[in-house]
């Protein structure tokens, strides 16, 4: 009896499917756009430039006109991925850093790292760079020390800043300081 009953359902599975089928040509393109000055927030709008074949959409840039300039793309870099990444042996961690981070033909050529600020909840640990016992004070910040930093993430970012010097960093917190 099952046996029976699974041609007939995948058949009417079928039937279903094709039924439901849109052809792509039908399909519409729409712009979304958000201005930073927020006179448009979420504003749909359609798209110039777009021809329909019987395949698929096709939509032609006009490179001559620049909207605006993307300053890069990149990666977190937190104490987290660079404990990982230094506990690599060292051909490994250069391979990795290099293709990441290199300019080469087969490499990703990252231009953006952001850098985060303090312990992380991707980090090994929680930690702060002045880390006091309950209940004392240190406003003049005596106990300040980067020492979590300089086991993991800061060599890491180091071996980086040697493959790309022209990358480009962006630093921001994630616990209180």
């Amino acid at each position: 009896m099952k046996n029976r009953f699974l041609p007939i359902a995948f058949l009417a599975l079928i039937a279903l499917s094709v039924g439901a089928c849109q052809k792509k040509s039908d399909q519409n393109i729409a712009l979304v756009l958000t201005k930073l000055d927020e006179s448009k927030l979420l504003s749909y709008s359609e798209v110039n430039g777009v021809e329909y074949n019987d395949q698929a959409p096709v939509i032609s840039i006009n490179t001559q006109k620049e909207y605006q300039i993307m300053d890069g793309f990149g990666y977190t870099l937190t104490g987290g991925s660079a404990m990982l990444i230094h506990k690599m042996n060292e051909e490994a961690r250069r391979a990795l850093l290099t293709e990441l981070f290199g300019k080469g033909k087969n490499d990703i050529a990252v231009s953006y790292l952001r850098l985060s600020v303090g312990a992380s909840d991707l980090d090994e640990k929680p930690f702060s760079y002045a880390e006091i016992p309950d209940g004392e004070t240190d406003l003049e910040l005596k106990s300040f020390s980067l020492a979590y930093d300089q086991e993991y993430l800061i060599p890491v970012l180091k071996e980086i800043l040697a493959i790309n010097p022209d990358i480009k960093l962006m630093s921001s917190p994630w616990s209180p300081p």
